[in-house]
């Protein structure tokens, strides 16, 4: 009997770790020089390297010679995912030559063949058109939207969601059919304006489908027909089950980007797939660019933005995210090779706090800082890179001191912003600093809060804890500010940090933006690692795009590659509007409190059981007008732990209408005063709304009078002095300075600012 010799295939080696950098960039070469052999050459991916393109496969093979002493044949390893991946880990950039090749394909060549709306070339027409309309458009966009009902808590579609998710599981029964944390990608991302193209093929168009339609609430605002789309699920009546419950997933997903993504103040238009053979359009014709331009206008009339035609203005601006535990994280080399590389051209980049540091043994006084030597270098050094690139930089400079009998140790903060016209500012540090800005002799309202030109925009700019002390942002934009750089060093705590930025972007009407150093190995008592920087619109948050992704970055090993750049265009954030605001469910039968006339006491809830109790907590009863509810002065909540906040409302519809930007500046109010606010209707007595600090770590807690009765721990109402502490010199203490200086500050802005809302 003969014995079964059993070959181990030599195909499922895997590639030689050996294998560096290094020998593939010399392989590269020596293929550059001796050329690639016929059978090896690549169909379906290519390395690209300096422009030139190599296969993948062939390159390994040769880069193997070097690292073990033999070439490598085509049985020995696979190819495709596993070269590829191996690669990309060496920091190569893999590209797809077939997906190329057809991108190349004329129209006339598919019009002969037999057409149907999974035809690959209508999708790539499509993102032709909304470049060629646009000037910038991506396919497949991901969005860091979630997927759960209880994900959009607190948003004015909260509700309608659980209905429509209700009725999805009531269908027929499936429960679980959410299977991804976060929303998968959407169809064509145009990041000016801010639009989404979904191009729904057949499959879309299910009974499920039909049932979250006619969930919608009368009032959403649509990029297509509602009526229409229901009427084409009826007639189609698509189903796939596989998995038995992916007609409910479907729909839920699509129904999601038609909510969600109105929320990021980003219109979603839709397309059926069969109303056009999209393919047959021409992208160089004027009529076929008039046609999808009107096209793409007809949907947007009935939607959030109406009638797109050209392409708007703004600046662009580059957020940089090195990382921190590199030691190279302050390699500019890196960033500036990013930008060059990137098709982008950023008008402004902005590094974190601390991004250059100086370090001294001796005290550097802020009238002579920037006559310092190592300050003046660096200001030159990036004076020189701003002419060299055309851009505008803002960037952090810490002076570390290292003799600890110098105020105990630590470092003081500086913010440099220099122009390509050759302007420059240096802003210095108002908080948590060994030697703060309130206590330079040179202090000025004039000089102390630069405000410089990008273009046709004022940039104001401050670092770190300045933005609790509400003062500083509104002086920048009684100057003028469109936007606010508020620029930090490492790992916050998000949900603070995002209140209180959210809360400076509404009450001043501006963009609001911070970026960071990450550390992803955070020290006990820090913050979790933050996920990319912060921006904010007068209305939420900014979706923030990747620079770094897919760039060809050869030039530097993937270990000096020191962090990315975040960026986005102001132009679709510039104005304001209250449209999509909902009604709240405030109940009818609103709770009304009274106060006691004793100067320490207790505020009663009339018609509950239980009582707020503070011990030696002074109460006042603040009567504002309303337009004072959008300029809150520091000087009127200076010794009160507790705010009885009076809104002169005409009507409930009145606060309804407003109740949206209310919460949202109040969330930043209370973290800026540790206080407790409480809404009242002054005519009815009706309490609106509550808010207060919940903890030392948590920004805030807002009630309705359906959730009252409730406690407060008078432990974290700590009143003005929260900010105070912040900015006291350790040394000095010298508080009378100090107010004087807030004085002045709170006196300009009486003078000088004007009511943002009416």
């Amino acid at each position: 009997m003969s014995k079964r010799i059993y070959v181990k295939s030599r195909k499922s080696q895997m590639i030689p770790k050996k294998i560096t950098r290094h020998h593939v960039i010399e392989a590269i070469k020596k293929i550059e020089k001796e050329g690639i052999p016929k059978k090896r050459m690549a169909r379906l991916y290519a390395l690209s390297f300096r422009g030139k393109k190599f296969p993948p496969k062939y390159v390994i093979s040769v880069a193997a010679k070097l690292a073990i002493g033999r070439e490598l044949t085509s049985e020995e390893f696979e190819g495709g995912k596993q070269t590829n991946t191996f690669l990309r880990k060496l920091g190569f950039k893999i590209i797809e030559t077939a997906e190329e090749k057809e991108a190349h394909l004329r129209p006339q060549a598919i019009k002969k063949t037999h057409h149907n709306e999974r035809c690959p070339e209508c999708k790539r027409t499509i993102l032709r058109f909304l470049k060629e309309n646009f000037g910038e458009a991506e396919q497949n966009y991901r969005f860091d939207v979630g997927t759960k009902p209880e994900d959009f808590r607190g948003t004015p579609f909260y509700k309608s969601l659980v209905k429509i998710y209700k009725a999805l599981q009531n269908y027929r029964g499936f429960k679980n059919f959410v299977k991804t944390k976060t929303l998968p990608h959407c169809d064509f991302f145009v990041p000016n304006p801010g639009l989404v193209v979904e191009f729904d093929e057949s499959q879309h168009f299910t009974l499920a489908r039909k049932i979250a339609l006619e969930n919608y609430p009368e009032d959403i605002k649509l990029g297509f027909d509602k009526k229409r789309w229901i009427g084409l699920c009826e007639k189609i009546n698509a189903k796939d089950n596989n998995p038995p419950y992916r007609d409910e997933q479907r729909a839920w997903y699509d129904t999601l980007r038609d909510f969600a993504l109105q929320d990021l103040r980003i219109s979603v238009v839709r397309l059926y797939s069969r109303e056009h053979i999209w393919c047959t359009l021409d992208a160089k014709k004027k009529d076929d660019i008039q046609w999808f331009q009107n096209l793409i206008n007809k949907k947007l009339s009935s939607s959030r933005k109406a009638g797109i035609t050209k392409k708007t203005q703004g600046i662009q601006i580059g957020l940089a995210f090195p990382e921190l535990k590199n030691k190279n994280h302050h390699n500019i080399h890196h960033f500036l090779k990013i930008i060059q590389n990137s098709r982008q051209n950023l008008d402004l980049i902005i590094f974190p706090e601390g991004y250059e540091s100086i370090e001294t043994e001796s005290i550097i006084h802020p009238e002579f800082v920037e006559k310092n030597k190592e300050m003046m270098d660096i200001i030159q050094k990036y004076s020189g890179i701003s002419r060299k690139f055309n851009l505008s930089l803002i960037l952090g400079i810490s002076i570390d001191y290292k003799d600890t009998s110098i105020s105990g140790g630590g470092n003081d903060q500086y913010c440099l912003f220099v122009t390509p016209s050759g302007k420059k500012a240096l802003y210095h540090k108002h908080s948590t600093s060994k030697f703060t800005a309130f206590f330079d002799s040179r202090w000025s309202l004039q000089n102390n809060f630069p405000v410089l030109n990008v273009k046709d925009k004022k940039v104001g700019i401050s670092i770190c804890h300045d933005s609790y002390i509400s003062l500083i942002p509104r002086i920048l934009k009684t100057k003028g500010a469109d936007i606010w750089v508020n620029i930090s060093f490492q790992n916050v705590r998000t949900h603070i940090w995002e209140a209180v930025l959210q809360t400076r972007a509404t009450e001043n009407n501006f963009i609001s933006i911070c970026t960071l150093h990450r550390n992803s190995k955070p020290s006990k008592g820090e913050g979790k690692p933050q996920k990319e920087p912060y921006a904010f619109s007068k209305e939420g948050k900014i979706e923030l795009r990747e620079l770094t992704k897919n760039l060809p970055l050869e030039e530097i090993p993937p270990e000096k590659r020191t962090g990315k750049i975040y960026y986005f265009n102001t132009a679709s954030y510039e104005t304001f509007s209250t449209e999509g605001i909902s009604e709240s469910n405030i109940p009818q039968s609103a709770i009304t409190i009274s106060i006691t006339k004793d100067k320490y006491g207790s505020i009663k809830i009339i018609g509950g059981d239980e009582k707020f109790v503070f011990e030696k907590v002074s109460l006042k009863d603040f009567i504002f007008k309303p337009e004072t509810l959008w300029k809150l002065s520091l000087k009127n909540f200076k010794r009160n732990k507790i705010t009885l906040f009076s809104v002169l409302a005409k009507s409930r519809e009145d606060w309804e209408r407003h109740k949206p930007r209310v919460e949202q500046i109040i969330k930043g109010r209370v973290i800026e005063f540790s206080t407790l606010f409480v809404f009242l209707n002054k005519k009815k007595g009706d309490i609106l709304l509550a808010a207060y600090r919940s903890s030392n770590y948590k920004s805030s807690r807002i009630f309705f009078p359906y959730h009252f009765p409730f406690r407060i721990d008078k432990r974290f109402l700590k009143g003005m002095e929260s900010i105070f502490k912040i900015s006291f010199d350790n040394r000095k203490r010298n508080k009378e300075l100090y107010f004087k200086r807030i004085s002045k500050m709170i006196n300009y802005l009486q003078r000088n600012e004007q009511i943002i809302f009416s």
